[in-house]
């Protein structure tokens, strides 16, 4: 387990995607949060995603986007979400599951360890 000190150390940040009540993604909230992780310089993202049931086309290019701009910075977007959930099919019917952690706790995503099984890319 790391500590809150080597997290920040290595760049690590995290942030809830933001949710309405249905548990659909805000997507302009979700681009607002991307904009600040470019200012902010980060290079390890964690979005937290396990509320969330509903999750549009638009979602996805943003989390593509996010991930482009960490890989250029050589670091990574980690997306905790639940096994089975739509953000999980939605994410594997895009073919994004090679950086998509399926994981139960916030400590997985953390960690980098996939709480269940993802598809070999």
């Amino acid at each position: 387990m790391s500590t809150a000190a080597e997290r920040e150390e290595s760049g690590a940040s995290w942030f809830m995607a933001p949710t309405d009540g249905s548990g659909r993604i805000n997507s302009s909230g979700l681009a607002q949060l991307l904009e600040q992780v470019k200012k902010a310089n980060c290079r390890c993202l964690i979005l937290d995603l396990r509320a969330a049931r509903v999750m549009q086309d638009y979602d996805v290019k943003l989390l593509v986007q996010a991930r482009e701009l960490l890989r250029g910075r050589q670091g990574r977007l980690r997306v905790a979400a639940r096994a089975g959930s739509g953000v999980a099919r939605l994410l594997k019917q895009h073919q994004l599951d090679h950086f998509f952690f399926g994981c139960e706790s916030l400590e997985e995503a953390w960690n980098g360890r996939a709480g269940f099984e993802t598809a070999a890319v």
